[in-house]
């Protein structure tokens, strides 16, 4: 059990992680079907964030508290309090469980899921209270959209509708250019009725490692992989929020793109071919905010060659999933093809 709590700090991930267990190594069975199935810690940090939905934003809780509500819904613990052990009081059983919860709250603290402040007990023993972040409750909602959409309930909308709010009123109170692009384009998004976009994008990035807080997946938006139906709608939407970013703030336009190019050119750094030619078109072009070096490959030189993309063309053909190209560099006759790079989230 350790092992899998200590890797819950490197990410996410593990809220959705399916593993296929059974009754010989994992004690007892935890899951609803065949292909649902969850490890006792990834069940036991779900449940824990579910707790959101109960209570809120606003009230402290402890340990004890939430291990009562555990107590009550978690499989293994219900038909660990049979039998023999069935005489154990609840009081008890509440004691034992908060115990075991110590460090899941611990790990979901560091997440930013939950908040904390020291409080004291009746015997004057230190301790502390838990709350729920505006975070966690949007972690809360992703997972309770994935429980209504497996068991087909109709409520979807209105978490959808939740979600969209709680990212609302996050991207309110900052400041930088991903937020701020953000607000503009999620409002044109459910304006025209395909939010669930951005919704599958932060379910797939529950799944990834490589998220180890809330501000990485919280701006985690600039490449939205086109498998997920990222459609010419959707570049359309995308390519206004840019022209309307520009024009309320054009400082921020910059900063936005600038993001953009860095996330580009490392994806294309990771895969290149020819480092020496990659690394001086890069830095030649590093305060060309709109312009992105990537590497393709040219059917007339026949070799792989670094040349600059504008970035507005590259996420064009990236939604729309067309060839990307440019004029090559090296011989000025043919077109230089440039793969179109995702992030691998395996």
């Amino acid at each position: 059990m350790h092992g899998k709590r200590s890797k819950f700090v490197q990410g996410l991930r593990i809220l959705y992680e399916i593993e296929n267990q059974t009754k010989k190594n994992m004690s007892i069975e935890l899951s609803r079907n065949s292909a649902d199935k969850y490890t006792f810690s990834s069940c036991l940090y779900r449940e824990i964030i579910g707790y959101c939905l109960i209570s809120g934003t606003t009230n402290y809780f402890r340990s004890e508290k939430i291990a009562e509500y555990i107590l009550k819904i978690n499989v293994y613990h219900r038909d660990y309090y049979s039998g023999n052990k069935a005489k154990t009081t609840i009081p008890n059983r509440i004691e034992s469980i908060a115990r075991t919860i110590k460090q899941y709250l611990s790990d979901l603290t560091q997440l930013e899921i939950l908040d904390t402040r020291p409080a004291i007990t009746q015997n004057k023993q230190g301790i502390k209270e838990y709350k729920f972040t505006y975070f966690g409750k949007l972690i809360a909602l992703l997972i309770e959209l994935e429980k209504t959409e497996t068991r087909k309930i109709i409520r979807t909308e209105k978490i959808s509708d939740e979600i969209y709010n709680l990212l609302k009123l996050s991207f309110e109170v900052s400041r930088s250019s991903v937020d701020l692009f953000c607000l503009i384009m999620y409002k044109k998004l459910v304006e025209k009725n395909i939010f669930n976009i951005v919704i599958h994008h932060y379910k797939d990035v529950l799944k990834d490692p490589h998220i180890k807080n809330k501000m990485q997946f919280l701006h985690s938006l600039g490449l939205i992989q086109s498998e997920r139906g990222s459609t010419l709608e959707f570049w359309r939407i995308y390519r206004q929020s840019l022209d309307e970013l520009k024009n309320l703030d054009y400082k921020k336009y910059k900063i936005f793109l600038f993001n953009l190019k860095q996330k580009l050119e490392t994806l294309h750094q990771i895969k290149c071919r020819a480092f020496f030619s990659f690394e001086k078109w890069r830095y030649d072009n590093r305060e060309i905010e709109s312009v992105a070096v990537m590497e393709g490959y040219c059917d007339n030189c026949k070799l792989y060659t670094t040349g600059p993309a504008y970035i507005k063309h590259y996420l064009e053909n990236y939604f729309s999933e067309n060839k990307i190209s440019e004029i090559c560099p090296e011989c000025n006759i043919d077109i230089l093809d440039f793969e179109i790079i995702v992030e691998d989230k395996e």
